[in-house]
C-alpha cells in the first residue's frame, strides 16, 4: 500500500503536516511518498488551470503507481486524518472515496483522500483519458461509469487552514465554511 501526497513546492510545509497526521493515526512512514505535481504558476496562459491535478495524476502519479505494483491512496496536501484510512477500505477491488469537502446527490467536491485499487490505477491508465477535468470529477466519473466506486457517508478527514490558490472569492468562502464544519465534526 502507498500513499502519495500530491504536492508543490510551494505548500511543502502542508505536504509534511498531511504526512505527520498519516503518521498519527498508525501509517508506516515507509509507506508515504510525496510528488510535486504541476504548478498553476508555470501554466499562467492556462485557460483551464484546474485540469492540472487531473493531468498531473494522469500523466505521473498512476505511472509511478503501476510500477511499484501496490494499491495506493492519493491524498492532497493540507488533510488532516482523525483515524487510519486502512481501516475504512470496505472493498479492495473498488475505488473508497474517504475524504472530501462535501457530497451532493450527483457531484463530489475535494478528492482529499481516496483508496484506489492496482487493478482500477492500470484500467485508468488504459482508459487513456486525453479531455480533462476537475479530479473529483475524473474519478467520480470513471467509478459511476465502470460501477467501481465507494464513498463513505461521512469524511475521514479534516483540513488544514491554508489560503486556497483555486476558486473565486464566493468559491473560497464557501469552502471556508465547509472545512470550518468538517473541523466540528472531527472534534
Amino acid at each position: 500500500m502507498i500513499f502519495v501526497i500530491l504536492t508543490i513546492e510551494s505548500r511543502i510545509e502542508l505536504a509534511k503536516e498531511t504526512r505527520q497526521s498519516l503518521i498519527n493515526v498508525g501509517v508506516n512512514p515507509e509507506d508515504i511518498v510525496f510528488m510535486f505535481g504541476y504548478d498553476q504558476k508555470d501554466y499562467p496562459n492556462m485557460n483551464k488551470p484546474y485540469t492540472l491535478l487531473s493531468r498531473y495524476f494522469i500523466d505521473s502519479i498512476l505511472p509511478a503507481v503501476e510500477k511499484v505494483k501496490e494499491d495506493m491512496f492519493y491524498v492532497e496536501d493540507g488533510t488532516l486524518f482523525s483515524c487510519n484510512p486502512i481501516d475504512y477500505i470496505v472493498d479492495r477491488r473498488k475505488i473508497v472515496w474517504m475524504g472530501y469537502i462535501f457530497r451532493h446527490v450527483n457531484y463530489i467536491c475535494g478528492a482529499k483522500c481516496i483508496y484506489i485499487p492496482l487493478d482500477i490505477v492500470s484500467k485508468l491508465i488504459a482508459k487513456q483519458i486525453k479531455r480533462f477535468s476537475h479530479i473529483d470529477r475524473l474519478i467520480r466519473n470513471f467509478g459511476i461509469l465502470n460501477d467501481n466506486m465507494l464513498i463513505l457517508d461521512q469524511p475521514i478527514i479534516y483540513q488544514a487552514e491554508y489560503e486556497s490558490a483555486w476558486g473565486t472569492t464566493c468559491q473560497k468562502e464557501r469552502k471556508a465554511k465547509f472545512k470550518k464544519k468538517l473541523l466540528h465534526k472531527v472534534l
